[in-house]
């Protein structure tokens, strides 16, 4: 607190010299905002402070972003059988990103939102829920939440209650937004009384196998391309395109066990999903106790990802069936992923 202070501060002694450069003014006290939320969001603790780390509906949005430029909610719609659900894309940004294969970039999963009213990948995880054995309104664990298409999607044609678990500051921009959309808490209300603001809680961190922080590497033109960075995976540029990948430093990682701590723990986890860019293997390593309260999983399994966090997609596989789960391997619309359900419902 004290470090936004000074700046805030030193930004006020400023001020008088920038009323010819307003622009700069609002840059500035954009990064002096950046600085608080990043210090309140800080924990050194080896378990969640939840009173700074955790987020329901109707809380103020999470605002951290890398870029000035796409910092607002374009309102679209999840067209899901009868239900409208209000939703919030990234708007399109012509000019930000040179790209060689389009003139326009926006999120892949904002473009098919607004196309088609949905995100496709995302009726697995229906599927998968309706497959489970468990109660209605057990909890749906989203490990890498992105913009929250499937989130939105399982809180309203389930009546799962949603932890939501995601490091990307842009993301959690979106998603927060989404979640306090008007009318969406009446849309969205699950059964036996239970408000949206109970069914739905997000940990601004990212999970692994142990607690700590990491650096988070960001793909400008596909919001559900962040990943922990590691040895194969640095700030610079994928291969064969044109435009860098985006670095954000001390992002928090705690264990999935943890992150549990901090929610209702008589609740069965009757879907757990994982989609974590390679750090698949990580999130389970740091979820012993989680899983043996777990009916099932929907995992990508994408060997280039895996091998670059210094996984597998047989590593992947080992782990889930030395936890009790039969494993089918499936695909999603571009990568391969794992069903796996507990051997005595398979």
């Amino acid at each position: 607190m004290v470090e936004g202070v000074s700046t805030l501060l030193a930004l006020s002694s400023l001020r008088p010299r920038m009323k010819s450069h307003p622009f700069l003014l609002l840059l500035l006290l954009h990064c002096a905002a950046a600085v608080n939320t990043r210090w309140e969001g800080s924990c050194t603790s080896t378990t969640i402070c939840s009173a700074t780390m955790t987020w329901r509906p109707g809380d103020r949005p999470l605002g951290g972003t890398y870029s000035l430029n796409t910092s607002y909610c374009e309102r679209s719609h999840l067209r899901l059988a009868e239900l409208r659900v209000p939703f919030c894309v990234v708007p399109a940004q012509p000019l930000i990103v040179p790209y060689r294969r389009q003139r326009q970039r926006q999120d892949w999963i904002s473009r098919n939102v607004k196309r088609h009213g949905r995100w496709a990948e995302c009726d697995h995880l229906v599927s998968a829920w309706n497959r489970s054995v468990g109660d209605e309104d057990a909890l749906y664990v989203d490990v890498g939440t992105n913009i929250g298409a499937c989130a939105m999607q399982m809180l309203a044609l389930t009546r799962a209650h949603l932890v939501a678990v995601e490091p990307n500051p842009h993301n959690l921009f979106y998603l927060t937004r989404s979640l306090n959309l008007p009318g969406l808490s009446e849309l969205l209300a699950g059964g036996k009384g239970h408000s949206l603001r109970q069914r739905a809680i997000v940990f601004p961190m990212g999970a692994g196998a142990t607690n700590g922080t990491v650096s988070l590497v960001m793909d400008p033109l596909n919001q559900g391309n962040s990943a922990i960075s590691s040895d194969g995976l640095i700030a610079g540029r994928n291969p064969g395109e044109t435009h860098a990948l985006v670095r954000v430093p001390d992002v928090p990682i705690r264990q999935l066990d943890d992150i549990l701590d901090a929610t209702d723990r008589l609740r069965r986890v009757r879907l757990l999903k994982l989609d974590v860019q390679g750090y698949e293997c990580f999130v389970l390593r740091g979820a012993s106790r989680t899983l043996r309260s777990v009916d099932a999983i929907f995992a990508e399994a994408d060997e280039s990802q895996l091998r670059r966090q210094g996984c597998s997609v047989a590593t992947l596989r080992q782990l889930l069936v030395m936890n009790g789960f039969t494993v089918n391997e499936t695909r999603t619309l571009t990568e391969g992923a794992f069903e796996a359900y507990r051997k005595q419902m398979a």
